[in-house]
């Protein structure tokens, strides 16, 4: 099975087009330049800007409705990935504070939304304006251009795990 995500970074990787990204999971893949392919039975991943989506929309209303276990899953990947983030290549000391605070927002906010399952993200946290770096800020509803993954992936998990 591939995603809709999955599947925009394969044509961009072959015709090279720019891509739009509205993610509707937690796992924060659609803000990466990483493209995993099953060639043969084999799974070959690479890592290209050629597929690091151009914009990426985030809007958290668009989880509300992910079925219960989907939404487990997603985040428990959302998880792995910030794990990931910590052993980077391209980490500093910025993506590896905000990838630990998303890892326990996470950590905290899966087991209340199983507890009570229409428990959702009502209201981004308070943030500081974006920076000029590049980089996506934890925002609910937020735009992305080309950013850091590491730091997004964190950004993501904050935004969704905020529960009220």
């Amino acid at each position: 099975m591939i995603s809709s995500t999955g599947f925009g970074k394969a044509i961009a990787l072959r015709m090279d087009l720019t891509q739009i990204v509205i993610p509707t999971t937690y796992a924060g893949s659609g803000m990466t330049p990483i493209i995993g392919e099953t060639e043969g039975g084999r799974k070959i991943t690479q890592r290209t800007l050629k597929v690091l989506p151009e914009i990426v929309i985030y809007d958290v209303e668009l989880t509300f409705t992910l079925p219960l276990r989907l939404t487990v899953t997603s985040g428990t990947n959302a998880i792995a990935h910030a794990v990931e983030a910590l052993y980077a290549q391209d980490r500093n000391p910025v993506i590896s504070m905000m990838t630990e605070q998303a890892i326990a927002a996470m950590g905290r906010a899966l087991p209340a939304i199983v507890a009570n399952p229409i428990h959702r993200v009502r209201q981004a946290p308070q943030i500081p304006p974006p920076q000029e770096t590049g980089t996506s800020t934890p925002m609910a509803s937020s735009v992305a251009s080309k950013p850091t993954s590491g730091v997004t992936i964190a950004a993501l998990l904050l935004a969704l795990s905020t529960t009220s």
